[in-house]
């Protein structure tokens, strides 16, 4: 991170957590920062610009707001719109924060509001939080703005900065009241794996049994393991070890953590079953790392 990108505004501080990944760009125009940790909790702090937060995948995170004092819970369903100077603090649900917020300057949030015609009460945006619904095509153009911004690195080239007019346009679309998409006919089937898989994300680096997943969610285990392989394809079972393989090989390319601490934080008891375990999945041993 540049000497000029630690004292933005909000960002001065490293977070709380193991962080994994941190991007800040707070550009002219459009702004974007992404941080992804091993549980994150960043203290009571505000922006110069609104900020729009988008927790991404499986994370859930805790968004809390002083004066007037609010709390809001965010997941990849949803996105929240905190107005600049709201004092507040971000904290990770699950045990992996990943989570990306945009920061248009007002200049742009007018102009993008007046082209399209999407008034959504502007002063109220500017004045109070506002948690709201994501349609799949504010998802859609989010990830690719991502995978420009983030993963590619792109510079905010004339494709870009249309690309944020519209995910502003669409944000504005879903504040005024005027999207309403569909409810999903297999509503009742996706919320019980979504559950399962919050669950699961809570308590990702801890002994987790199928039947206390089931438990938790109110169903029978038969039930959780037919909708669950019929949603992720995997059981519940294979889905957390995926998933703690994915993390320890994040935590091994920071090079922070040896490779025991790595098994340990992980939810690895036994170190040679997590090697073996890593070298099935990755095709090589995590010393090679």
């Amino acid at each position: 991170m540049s000497d000029r990108q630690k004292f933005w505004k909000g960002f001065e501080f490293t977070p709380m957590g193991c962080l994994l990944e941190q991007v800040i760009e707070e550009s002219p125009g459009m702004g974007i920062a992404y941080e992804r940790s091993c549980n994150f909790l960043k203290d009571f702090h505000t922006h110069d610009r609104m900020i729009i937060i988008f927790p991404r995948a499986s994370c859930e995170m805790e968004v809390r707001t002083k004066g007037p004092a609010q709390k809001f819970r965010l997941d990849d369903t949803n996105f929240l719109i905190v107005p600049a100077g709201i004092v507040h603090d971000d904290e990770g649900v699950t045990a992996i924060y990943d989570t990306v917020a945009l920061l248009p300057e007002d200049s742009l949030i007018i102009e993008v509001a007046k082209t399209h015609g999407k008034n959504p009460s502007l002063k109220t945006l500017k004045e109070k939080c506002r948690k709201l619904k994501r349609t799949s095509w504010l998802s859609e153009l989010l990830q690719q703005y991502f995978f420009e911004r983030i993963v590619n690195r792109t510079v905010r080239s004339e494709d870009i900065k249309f690309l944020e007019r519209k995910i502003l346009a669409e944000i504005f679309a879903i504040a005024s009241g005027t999207k309403n998409e569909a409810l999903n006919k297999n509503l009742t089937e996706t919320n019980t794996v979504k559950k399962a898989i919050t669950f699961i994300e809570s308590n990702l680096f801890s002994k987790i049994e199928t039947q206390t997943i089931a438990k938790q969610i109110g169903v029978g285990i038969a039930t959780l393991f037919r909708q669950f392989k019929n949603e992720v394809g995997a059981s519940p079972y294979a889905y957390i070890k995926r998933r703690r393989l994915e993390e320890a090989m994040r935590l091994l390319k920071t090079g922070k953590y040896s490779v025991s601490e790595v098994a340990l934080l992980v939810g690895y008891e036994n170190f040679g079953a997590f090697t073996d375990a890593f070298k099935s999945k990755y095709k090589k041993l995590p010393s090679a790392i």
